[in-house]
């Protein structure tokens, strides 16, 4: 609904350029050109408003476009955080101890999540109030029109015979094949034409002179033949569609009166200079005459308004055939109009980016049809209407990570690679999530239908020993190379690439698989050097987790030298968080806290979270520097701050937060950090934490 609404909007504004474009130009240069391109060219602006075509880049798609982004909130995935599990209203951290494999999810930041809640219930109700203003004005047209034609026709009589044949010449003459009637009716005013698909042409009951009767009809074959009844409809459709936007009310009379006067030009174009008063003859006469009742938007009268009669004799008098170069001026100036329209655009949703896979995609539907897509080897639970242009970008190290996706939060679970174990693990953390109530019953039982769903896909495949060959990227930064490493590649794709085998420090052999792209260096000596100290240091980590990698695949190799500092500031001036990640632990102590305070004061709360936690590891954050930024997340009520700055503290300085934070009351969701507060005190007794 949210995206109609925004189709609807951009559609709006893209219209509104063109008629006022339209509207100044027709009313200072309007003179020089017909009547009937002064009626004509508004069909572009009736166009731009019901049409939602575009080209790739319009000014009115991207403008909302960037306006979405800037409004929307987001999930960030990075890597760094310190040695536990947290999850609090704003974050959830994870950090996987054997392997290394860390990531954050920010969610809504607290001080946000009201006001973003407010925005979308008011965008919601504001589409819902202009599709029923839009539905209930449509069909009121609709059911006028469709009163007056039946009110028309029942009081209309057919013409009589004599008529009846002066009607049938005329229809000859002009070569029209299509079935027309005529009857006359006392009630009406003027002559009108009424019906898009059986049109009839009704008069007053009264006597018509033959000039007169000749002209009357002309002019309402005239606009039978120029299908005008089916273009004021269009304009209904868009009135109603835009009800809320005055520039097309405004659209809509200058359409009505160019259309008089588009018909007449039409009529006497063929005329010589006597007929051309005899048909201004007959437009006055029948303004004089005839019944009280007035035509709506539906029927085509000859005469209505008297403002409108005025212009129209005017225009008759000093009607001249427009030159060749007028013509061909106006052609050209119709043809910039559309393609400018064209260009104006109109939002559409961003073009689906389809995902890097190994083995293709892993789409299916859950039992409550709730859709789940793999991007990325990540698996989202589309919930609330999402689609799969609106879900973040992330990833794991080593396993799978199930996501449900709701409009305002997300729920996460990230699975180790034992395909055999793969539910049972599932059931045992989101019992455990649901136990700290940071999970709902629904969507644990959406996860672990997917989980049982790919427990059942992966025991299919004949050449899966392990699950996740579905592998994820990890990039590395060491001597002078950045490059990235996939884990766990099925043995079919594996021998599809180029194959070396390496020497591990503790002896064992591991075989490397290179893409096409990078199979060179296979043979280079210094590289292969640099990969076996990294897949050694992973042995001596653990041989529960990464003992199990037995087939990675280097899909990306990078020399970028060893100025860290260039490196730093390129990586961070381009928001690539990923080299950035890798490279920056290699910054001596005074260049991170730069960083660490840039990163704050910028509000990037990825590079924070990184930025910190690599200070700790390498001991470069004292007591004093955390109790500072926790004081400052504390003032700003920055609360994903706060719950990520408050991990670091010594015992003493988080009993005294816990202390504070309950009897001051004054940061959001004060009660849910003293949750934090307490469950790190219990993380803190059972780990050895030595400052």
């Amino acid at each position: 609904m949210y995206e109609l609404w925004k189709m609807v909007l951009s559609l709006s504004l893209s219209g509104t350029v063109v008629i006022v474009a339209l509207f100044l130009f027709c009313r200072l240069f309007g003179k020089r050109f017909g009547k009937g391109w002064q009626y004509y060219i508004w069909l572009v602006a009736v166009f731009r408003l019901l049409v939602p075509f575009s080209v790739d880049i319009n000014l009115i798609g991207q403008a909302i476009l960037e306006l979405e982004q800037n409004r929307a909130e987001s999930i960030e995935a990075v890597y760094a955080f310190p040695d536990n599990i947290t999850e609090t209203e704003g974050v959830k951290t994870t950090y996987e101890k054997e392997t290394g494999a860390i990531y954050q999810e920010v969610r809504w930041a607290s001080d946000n999540k009201a006001s973003a809640g407010f925005v979308n219930i008011l965008t919601d109700n504001l589409t819902m109030l202009w599709l029923v203003v839009a539905f209930f004005l449509l069909v009121y047209k609709v059911a006028a029109y469709h009163s007056f034609v039946r009110y028309i026709c029942a009081s209309s009589i057919p013409a009589d015979v004599e008529l009846l044949e002066s009607f049938g010449k005329i229809v000859e003459e002009k070569k029209i094949k299509k079935t027309i009637g005529l009857y006359l009716n006392a009630n009406i005013s003027s002559p009108l034409l009424v019906g898009c698909f059986r049109p009839c042409i009704i008069l007053p009951t009264r006597e018509f002179l033959a000039s007169d009767f000749y002209y009357v009809i002309l002019h309402e074959l005239t606009h039978e033949r120029r299908m005008d009844a089916l273009y004021k409809w269009l304009v209904q459709v868009a009135l109603c569609l835009h009800w809320f936007n005055p520039f097309v009310w405004l659209m809509g009379r200058e359409i009505n009166r160019a259309c008089e006067l588009s018909c007449d030009e039409a009529v006497i174009s063929r005329l010589d200079k006597e007929a051309k008063h005899a048909y201004g003859d007959t437009l006055l006469r029948a303004a004089k005459e005839g019944g009280s009742f007035h035509a709506g938007f539906g029927g085509m009268t000859m005469c209505e308004s008297g403002r409108l009669l005025k212009r129209r004799l005017q225009a008759i008098l000093v009607y001249q055939k427009r030159p060749g170069w007028i013509k061909a001026v106006s052609f050209v100036i119709a043809v910039t109009t559309f393609f400018g329209a064209v260009t104006l655009g109109a939002y559409a949703r961003p073009k689906r980016t389809p995902a890097i896979v190994t083995s293709g995609g892993n789409d299916f539907l859950l039992s409550d049809k709730s859709e789940v897509i793999e991007r990325d080897k990540v698996f989202y639970i589309l919930c609330d209407g999402m689609t799969e242009e609106e879900v973040p970008i992330g990833g794991v190290v080593d396993g799978i990570m199930i996501v449900v996706v709701h409009r305002d939060y997300y729920s996460s679970v990230t699975l180790s690679s034992d395909k055999q174990e793969l539910v049972e693990e599932a059931k045992d953390i989101c019992r455990d999530m649901q136990d700290k109530n940071i999970m709902t019953e629904a969507d644990a039982k959406r996860i672990i239908e997917t989980a049982r769903e790919l427990h059942r896909q992966y025991l299919s495949e004949e050449d899966s020993e392990y699950i996740n060959y579905y592998f994820i990227q990890s990039m590395y930064y060491r001597d002078s190379y950045l490059f990235s490493v996939g884990y766990d590649i099925s043995k079919k794709d594996m021998e599809n690439h180029t194959n070396k085998e390496i020497v591990l420090e503790d002896g064992e052999q591991l075989t490397l698989s290179f893409a096409d792209a990078y199979k060179e260096w296979a043979e280079n000596e210094e590289f292969l050097q640099i990969l076996s100290e990294l897949f050694s240091e992973f042995r001596q980590k653990t041989e529960k987790r990464v003992s199990r990698i037995e087939r990675p695949l280097i899909s990306q190799i990078e020399y970028v030298g060893d100025d860290i500092e260039s490196l730093c500031k390129t990586y961070y001036e381009q928001d690539d968080i990923a080299r950035f990640s890798c490279v920056f632990p290699e910054l001596p102590k005074e260049g991170q806290k730069e960083y660490l305070e840039k990163a704050f004061q910028e509000d990037k709360i990825a590079y924070f979270a990184i930025i910190l936690d690599d200070m700790y590891e390498k001991g470069y954050l004292d007591n004093a520097m955390v109790n500072e930024y926790v004081e400052r997340t504390y003032e700003n009520d920055y609360i994903a701050y706060f719950s990520i700055c408050i991990e670091y503290l010594s015992e003493e300085g988080r009993q005294e937060w816990k202390e504070k934070v309950p009897e001051e009351r004054r940061m959001p969701y004060g009660k849910k950090l003293q949750e934090l507060l307490e469950d790190l005190e219990e993380d803190w007794e059972e780990e050895d934490w030595d400052w």
